[in-house]
């Protein structure tokens, strides 16, 4: 087939996207899909198809050929980054261990099931790190771009949540994680790194800090549970700000990682 302007594609993945993500939610559908274990996240199903049926398959050849089987370290790195920070609060009692509900069908097993969950949320997560390189090569001034998209998925999540619910810290982890975003964007340049700081670094914001979105919920830690309340309570005030801290560091940190010299481009 044919490939078409950039930005007609971009536009009609947009487009596309956002009415895939919003038909789901007034239908009441989950947005999360899970085949043999692997998710899925429905409303970049068809985008990601119309991206690849239509658009310049050379771009596509060039970012696979970045794979390289490197990056393992940065999983130890993020957990230790996660790991110090709850720890050394604990110790000054700025912060609890509790047991939540679902402790051990839920939390324990967590810690032993995420090579499982690594795997099963890497196709997805390659084909946003596609998603990723496709707008910055073929797009000029591409962030705005991404950040169009990234707008896009949050309304859509949005959409089942009333704002009186959305509180600040939540707010301030949310922009920590489009910092992340924005930093990958430009810097990261194989994907299996992609895949290993990404899904970490949700992983363990979720697991010690907990979560009540249930796409998240569903996709890093199990099917069947809708939300999860973390492993630490965190005090009152500048505390709850702990978690976006955390992630802004890590995103400090894809500063550091060396790239291949072989930089996709258009």
């Amino acid at each position: 087939m044919k490939k078409i302007n950039p930005y007609i594609l971009f536009l009609l993945f947009l487009v596309s996207t956002l009415g895939i993500g919003y038909l789901l939610k007034i239908v009441e559908y989950e947005n999360i899909f899970g085949l043999i274990g692997f998710r899925f996240y429905l409303p970049l199903v068809i985008p990601i198809v119309l991206m690849f049926s239509l658009g310049d398959i050379k771009i596509f050849e060039k970012i696979i050929k970045q794979f390289r089987f490197q990056g393992f370290w940065i999983i130890l790195v993020i957990l230790f980054i996660f790991l110090a920070a709850g720890s050394s609060f604990y110790f000054i009692e700025e912060i609890k261990f509790k047991e939540p509900d679902f402790f051990y069908e839920l939390g324990l097993s967590s810690l032993i099931d995420y090579p499982m969950y690594l795997v099963w949320n890497s196709p997805l997560l390659f084909f946003v790190f596609v998603i990723y390189k496709y707008i910055k090569v073929t797009l000029k001034f591409g962030i705005i771009y991404l950040l169009l998209l990234l707008f896009a998925i949050i309304t859509i999540e949005l959409f089942s949540f009333s704002f009186a619910e959305i509180s600040i810290p939540t707010i301030v982890l949310l922009i920590a994680f489009l910092f992340l975003q924005i930093l990958v964007f430009y810097r990261i340049e194989n994907p299996l790194t992609f895949i290993f700081l990404m899904f970490t670094t949700i992983w363990i914001t979720v697991l010690l800090f907990g979560s009540s979105n249930p796409i998240i919920v569903k996709m890093v830690l199990a099917r069947n549970f809708d939300n999860w309340d973390g492993f630490l309570k965190l005090k009152k005030g500048i505390w709850e700000y702990l978690p976006a801290i955390c992630v802004a560091i890590v995103s400090i940190l894809t500063l550091f990682i060396k790239n291949s010299e072989n930089e996709v481009k258009g």
